[in-house]
């Protein structure tokens, strides 16, 4: 290979590595960011109703208003990566801690 043709693999595959590189990247911070909201979806059932209430997401207490839970169970879902089991307890939890 000549000089031009190193060059030019090094330049192509640097702007590969630049064009992938933030998605690898934020899925790695995904997988992060959920694992710590499982972390904090866990504590949460550790907690008593009050404090459960301040730190349910505002996406799934208006679901819950509105009296959508299937809708609420999947924004839980979605904010924290819960099982489906955990987000409906913690759905139905919060709204009974609701109707208080």
């Amino acid at each position: 290979m000549n000089q031009f043709q190193i060059i030019a693999s090094t330049v192509m595959l640097v702007i590969i590595f630049l064009a992938f590189a933030p998605r690898i990247l934020a899925k790695k911070s995904q997988r992060e960011q959920r694992l710590s909201a499982e972390e904090k979806a866990f504590l949460y059932t550790e907690t008593s109703d009050a404090e459960f209430a301040q730190t349910m997401p505002f996406d799934v207490i208006d679901a819950i208003r509105s009296g959508n839970k299937l809708l609420a169970i999947k924004h839980y879902r979605d904010q924290f990566g819960v099982s489906l089991k955990d987000s409906k307890d913690a759905v139905e939890r919060m709204a009974k801690a609701m109707k208080k």
